[in-house]
């Protein structure tokens, strides 16, 4: 089955861009593409159509790009989480040592009153 990875998205998106580019420069600088375009307008029209279409292809590839690898980054850092602040052993130390340093605060204040 095809399976949609990030480097085959990738890929595309490579691939549309360079596409494009090649339609740009061909599209003003290659005469018998200049000719074909000038020759009929909905040459030019389907033309820069599939170039438009190609342009945005690339744009919203790399938007998920950018959201997939947010999205890693969110769950490494929940991950990272999990593993330090999370773990229950972690928090009974955190809570014990929280509550011998309100206790010593607490027997300063006693101390100093007196």
């Amino acid at each position: 089955m095809f399976k949609i990875t990030q480097a085959r998205w990738r890929l595309a998106g490579t691939v549309c861009i360079l596409l494009c580019g090649a339609m740009a420069f061909a599209g003003v600088s290659v005469d018998w593409v200049n000719t074909w375009l000038r020759s009929d307008l909905r040459n030019f029209f389907i033309y820069w159509a599939i170039f438009f279409f190609l342009f945005l292809a690339a744009i919203y590839l790399a938007l998920l790009d950018f959201r997939y690898i947010r999205a890693q980054y969110a769950i490494a850092r929940r991950e990272v989480f999990q593993q330090t602040l999370g773990e229950e052993a972690f928090r009974k130390a955190l809570l014990a040592k929280k509550e011998a340093k309100k206790q010593t605060k607490e027997e300063k204040e006693d101390e100093s009153s007196l």
